[in-house]
């Protein structure tokens, strides 16, 4: 204990450490106005500089140092999802004042408690904590030395900055006169580990990865037990047993905003750690978090997330998206928009859940529509059980969807579709290669002769015309039906060698030059649209589909290009980029005859007028605006027709309509290049 009475153990040697950040005068006027969120930009900006320079190492694909981790991985909590979490998590567990941001449409079941038991495992500056004391105790006056007792012996928080550490303790105590447990875990001191050598060898592993791997370290009490060390690090051996103890209790209430850091950027150590402790859940540190936070739940306890929104839906955090679902019943969830808060580097969603499933149960499933007022949206739709951005759902619909992904906001006739046929089932997707140097082997179309690129049905085919170049799909700008031959690759016998030997080693070469459907990997636009093309070697951005004997490839185009595709499309994954394994993941129910006979020959329209517009725009040719205004019309045409019949089919016309704006109409060769 500190002098003050505030519990607050740095542990180890701080690798990083950050001056408290603000003057006394401003922490002072955040003290009279309760603004934690003013102390927490602050901080923030004080890491600025450090931040943006780890994070330039880390676009420049260096690896970052361990004591960068604090750093790089640092987001505050909006204090709206703060509340939000912290309302419903408590709610579940005891009686507590009203809050408008506990969700009236949720489920959760009121325990009665009368006091809670609380962990925050990546504390940070401790706007979880205070969140939790709003909704708990309403306002310091509130607070009773009972209470104090309470929050005194129950409540936890850890981190591995204790600069961010520092100011959580400082306003429980000096805004709330709280006094939590605060374990800051640092690399811990040579002279420690070197007595653990001696002392308990199997404990001085474990706990030199605690400085990197925070509250993830599997410490438990049971391993400190008959440990005898000197004197001189003595007071550091209790530190960190306590910390020990913390970790290995059992909590009413689990509360975390963990941090977000692919494994692509892990410095070498905490990747060790993750493969050897965390296998399922190593591709992304707050995977690791989540699947921690469970362990730590009591029976009936509650766990409170603000989260990345991309562990609702992509595939790298199926395994948490199953565990949760497995083991956890949700009370209530919420997704923003990618831009609703501009400092989050990510799109994010925030939810509660119960431990243990219980099947019967629906749970509150919210969308925050835009941008503004995300506060005071959030707010509204809590309190409107009607409110059209309010899905009532039963975690068992998500063991259709792809890698269980909660696509909440989906229709039911949506959510029926998953039960049948995939794109997969009738299309092979594959994806291109990578040169590793494309200002070796690659040009613009324009700027190579029509008569040294090869018209090939195969390599074979194409080594027999023996001429240098080919056609090279590399996706280019939104387009649909046909077009977007840009560039041409180098492919003679020497250059293949090359590309054996470069990049990505030419994947899925038994492709190349055969019909295919093709598209772009990056849309800015929250649409998609597919592409025909043949005689051509793909890129890694002009990905390919090949459309299996039995199959139509003109109606598979249609389905592509249509609005369907696109509202599943966006369904699985919110970001910009179309991945292979989201087109493979698409519902594809087979039309029948009279359906696909209309769609092969709208879709055949389609690539006609496509096909004479690119041409018309390759060969540089001026049309008449009535040839451009009668082909516009064409394509409006068909596309709604195809969005009709096919919305028509997989019962959405509750949530689609099938008019297509007419900044989707792909033509170029009457507008601007």
């Amino acid at each position: 204990m500190r002098p003050d009475g505030s519990h607050f153990l740095v542990l180890g040697e701080s690798g990083d450490p950050v001056a408290f950040p603000v003057t006394e005068e401003r922490f002072s006027a955040a003290l009279q106005s309760g603004d934690l969120d003013g102390i927490c930009r602050a901080y923030e900006k004080g890491c600025e500089a450090r931040r943006r320079a780890y994070n330039t190492d880390k676009w420049r694909h260096r690896k970052i140092p361990p004591e960068a981790v604090a750093t790089v991985t640092q987001l505050f909590t909006p204090e709206s999802l703060a509340d939000y979490i912290a309302a419903n998590a408590c709610r579940t567990q005891t009686n507590i004042a009203d809050s408008p941001f506990v969700d009236c449409g949720s489920n959760g079941s009121t325990c009665g408690k009368g006091a809670v038991s609380l962990l925050d495992p990546a504390v940070g500056c401790g706007m979880l904590m205070h969140a939790a004391a709003k909704a708990l105790f309403g306002t310091p006056s509130c607070i009773t030395d009972e209470i104090r007792r309470w929050v005194g012996a129950h409540w936890v928080g850890f981190d591995i900055d204790p600069g961010a550490a520092s100011v959580a303790m400082r306003w429980m105590k000096e805004y709330w006169g709280l006094c939590p447990r605060f374990y800051v875990l640092c690399k811990p001191t040579e002279e420690y580990l070197e007595a653990l050598r001696v002392a308990a060898p199997t404990l001085a592993e474990p706990l030199q990865s605690v400085g990197i791997a925070g509250a993830l370290s599997r410490l438990s009490l049971g391993d400190f037990d008959g440990v005898e060390v000197g004197e001189n690090v003595r007071a550091e051996h209790y530190a960190f047993s306590e910390a020990a103890r913390a970790l290995s209790c059992r909590y009413d209430v689990v509360l975390v905003n963990p941090p977000y850091l692919s494994s692509s950027d892990y410095p070498d150590a905490l990747r060790a750690f993750l493969q050897k402790e965390y296998p399922d859940f190593r591709r992304d540190l707050a995977g690791a978090f989540l699947a921690r936070a469970v362990d730590w739940l009591c029976a009936d306890g509650a766990l409170g997330v603000v989260c990345p929104y991309g562990i609702l839906t992509i595939k790298q955090f199926a395994p948490v998206r199953k565990l949760l679902l497995r083991e956890t019943t949700f009370v209530t969830l919420t997704q923003l928009q990618v831009t609703s808060y501009r400092r989050a580097v990510v799109g994010l969603a925030a939810f509660v859940v119960l431990n243990g499933r219980n099947r019967s149960s629906k749970g509150s499933f919210l969308l925050i529509p835009d941008r503004r007022g995300i506060s005071e949206r959030l707010r509204s739709i809590c309190r409107s059980p009607d409110s059209p951005y309010r899905f009532s759902v039963g975690q068992e619909r998500f063991e259709a969807t792809p890698n269980q992904a909660m696509l909440f906001s989906l229709s039911p006739a949506a959510f029926d579709c998953y039960r049948g046929a995939r794109l997969s089932d009738v299309m092979e997707i594959r994806q291109g290669l990578a040169t590793g140097n494309n200002a070796a082997f690659l040009r613009p179309a324009s700027e190579v002769p029509a008569d040294r690129i090869a018209d090939a049905v195969s390599i074979e085919d194409f080594d027999r015309q023996g001429l240098p170049y080919a056609r090279y799909l590399k996706g280019g700008r939104f387009r649909k039906w046909y077009g977007n031959f840009d560039y041409v690759i180098r492919f003679d016998p020497e250059a293949r060698a090359r590309l054996a030997e470069s990049g990505n080693r030419m994947p899925s070469r038994q492709y190349y030059f055969k019909p295919c459907i093709t598209w772009t990997l990056v849309s800015s636009k929250g649409v998609f649209g597919a592409r025909l093309a043949e005689g051509c070697v793909f890129d890694v951005g002009g990905s390919c589909g090949f459309v299996k004997d039995g199959h139509d490839r003109l109606v598979v185009l249609a389905y592509l290009c249509s609005k369907v595709a696109t509202y599943f499309l966006n369904a699985q994954n919110p970001t910009a980029n179309v991945q292979v394994g989201d087109l493979k993941a698409l519902p594809y129910l087979p039309p029948d005859p009279a359906l696909a006979a209309k769609l092969h020959d709208l879709a055949a329209r389609c690539v006609a007028v496509a096909r004479d517009d690119w041409q018309d725009y390759a060969a540089n040719v001026s049309v008449p605006p009535e040839v451009h205004r009668a082909r516009f019309s064409a394509l409006k045409e068909a596309e709604t027709e195809i969005n009709r019949l096919l919305i028509d089919r997989y019962g959405l016309s509750d949530v689609l309509t099938p008019d297509v704006p007419e900044r989707l109409i792909t033509l170029k060769s009457g507008g601007s290049r």
